[in-house]
C-alpha cells in the first residue's frame, strides 16, 4: 500500500534538498519534493485527518516555491484549491 511507502518516500526527499550542494540542485530538489508532497496529498485527502492534508498542502506549496519550478507550483497550487473545493471553503460566485 502506497500509504506505508510516503514516510520513507518524504524522508529521502527531503535528505536530497538538504545534501544539495548548488543553488540548481537545491531547487530540482525542492521540486522533486514538491511532487513527493503532492503523492502525499492524493492519499491523505482521503483521510479522516484535515490538520494533516492542510499541513501537506502548506509544505507542497512551500517546496514548490523553493523550487522556482512553475510546473510544481501550478500543481501545489491547483492541489491546495481542490482541497479548499472539497472541504467546502471555496463558494461559487454570486450571479
Amino acid at each position: 500500500m502506497i500509504g506505508a511507502l510516503l514516510p520513507e518516500l518524504i524522508r529521502d526527499a527531503q535528505i536530497s534538498v538538504r545534501q544539495a550542494d548548488t543553488g540548481p540542485d537545491r531547487r530540482a530538489a525542492q521540486a522533486l519534493l514538491a511532487q513527493v508532497y503532492s503523492l502525499t496529498q492524493f492519499f491523505v485527502a482521503y483521510q479522516p485527518d484535515a490538520a494533516l492534508l492542510w499541513r501537506v498542502a502548506e509544505r507542497s506549496l512551500i517546496a514548490a516555491q523553493e523550487s522556482e519550478d512553475p510546473y510544481a507550483i501550478g500543481v501545489a497550487a491547483w492541489l491546495a484549491a481542490q482541497a479548499h473545493r472539497d472541504e467546502g471553503t471555496m463558494t461559487p460566485p454570486m450571479p
